[in-house]
């Protein structure tokens, strides 16, 4: 028989062959396994910044508005100070 005959025993030699091969893949699993754990860690932190950095942003247009909402109440105030004195229902300061 020859080894081309997919119909011939494997040898020692063929075993020998199959195992190393095996033995390398899992080495590679290995490896493809510590990379992703490495990547979870890495979108982990990623991710932690991306909050940090929204929380700061958030923040920032929470001040922006109130202080619009403050120029805007006092604008008001102005206005409905100066229609009170034009109408003589208060006193021009």
């Amino acid at each position: 028989m020859t080894t081309e005959d997919p119909a011939a025993p494997a040898t020692k030699q063929d075993i020998h062959i199959l195992m190393d091969m095996i033995g390398s893949y899992e080495i590679r699993f290995e490896r493809i396994e510590n990379d992703i754990g490495d990547m979870k860690g890495e979108i982990h932190i990623w991710k932690q910044e991306i909050m940090e950095h929204f929380d700061l942003v958030a923040e920032n247009i929470r001040y922006d508005v109130q202080g619009a909402n403050k120029d805007e109440i006092e604008g008001i105030k102005d206005r409905v100070l100066r229609l009170e004195q034009h109408t003589g229902l208060q006193k021009t300061r």
